[in-house]
């Protein structure tokens, strides 16, 4: 009996000294703002990954590492639950998404829903922004198309580009972003959300994209020659040049980086393709160069369908089983990743 409680105290010992190690490992790395080469950085930081409401005293909020490049795009969707519709005015409360800090000094971005119309069938809805940081603060309000109810989860967008040195904010489903400012010079970037009102939130997310640009292959020089050397092979094959057409996508795993142009390049093995990116990157949309290796379409056996590798908006490989199909006719390409629960699909450019 005394050899087992000896064996026993030993073994707690021996735990109390990993748990020791790993809180000098968080604290080493977290007093140099920048997570160690020996420590993976996380693709995704969620602070909400399901359904809550926020109350005005609660703050969410997490630590994201700073890049020498790349991005860092944060989405948070939801809507104050005080919001009503068709009542032509803008909300008295605001939500806000926490994008960094400097010093006392917390840099977000707010939004406000105003109702254009006080018509309950056919209301139409616009969103005021306000983005601060180390000049002050920038407000825009811009439309919100498609959006028919206020109930309705419109997502505000924020990408941190430490390449170009810009922050800048996107409501709901444009392309375009509404608002642009310059990064500051020092800052910790941070995800979190507040609320100036009870605020449901269905995601809360950051996604961390390092510069790895440099290690991705540039077959073409030139997006003139690519795009003709992708429009001379017949419409019969899956060569050619393919434009984004539409998506079926889970946020939670997949965001698209852009409306891509791809070119679709026979190699010298039989039915085997390069994917060329051509144009339309939005994110990292700087370093995505025209003739960059995007994929491989891999001959699997069956008609008009092949094994897909691909390399996603921050230059890793999406790993997974994923694969590519083309219509009978020829007119749409699409790539589907099931482990991530997302399908892309594109049309067929001609002459």
């Amino acid at each position: 009996m005394s050899l087992l409680i000896r064996l026993l105290r030993f073994t707690k010992n021996i735990m109390t000294v990993f748990r020791l190690l790993a809180v000098i490992v968080v604290l080493i790395t977290g007093a140099s703002g920048l997570l160690s080469a020996s420590v993976p950085m996380p693709r995704r930081v969620y602070v909400v990954d399901r359904p809550r409401v926020i109350e005005p005293v609660d703050t969410l909020c997490d630590t994201l590492p700073v890049l020498a490049g790349g991005s860092i795009i944060i989405e948070m969707r939801g809507r104050i639950l005080s919001d009503r519709k068709g009542r032509g005015e803008m909300s008295k409360h605001s939500r806000s998404t926490v994008w960094g800090r400097n010093g006392d000094s917390i840099y977000t971005l707010a939004a406000r829903l105003r109702a254009l119309s006080r018509d309950e069938l056919t209301p139409q809805y616009e969103m005021e922004l306000t983005l601060s940081s180390v000049d002050g603060e920038k407000r825009v309000v811009c439309p919100l198309p498609g959006v028919t109810r206020s109930d309705e989860e419109i997502p505000l967008t924020m990408e941190l580009d430490f390449t170009a040195k810009t922050v800048s904010a996107v409501a709901g489903s444009s392309e375009k972003p509404a608002l642009t400012v310059a990064m500051p010079q020092k800052f910790i970037p941070l995800v979190g959300a507040s609320a100036t009102d009870a605020t449901a939130v269905s995601l809360l997310v950051a996604e961390i994209l390092p510069d790895e640009s440099k290690e991705i292959a540039r077959l073409y020089e030139s997006e003139d020659e690519l795009r003709a050397v992708a429009l001379s092979y017949p419409v019969s094959g899956v060569a050619g040049l393919w434009q984004y057409f539409d998506r079926d996508t889970d946020d939670r795993y997949l965001r698209t980086g852009g409306n891509y142009t791809l070119a679709v390049i026979p190699t010298l093995s039989a039915n085997e393709y390069d994917i060329v990116y051509v144009s339309g990157a939005k994110v990292n949309s700087l370093k995505w160069l025209p003739g960059m290796l995007k994929g491989k379409l891999l001959g699997n056996g069956f008609i008009n369908s092949w094994t897909l590798e691909a390399v996603d908006a921050s230059f890793h490989d999406m790993e997974g089983e994923n694969h590519a199909s083309m219509t009978q006719d020829g007119a749409i390409l699409t790539l589907t990743f099931p482990e991530l629960k997302s399908t892309l699909r594109f049309r067929r450019l001609v002459k």
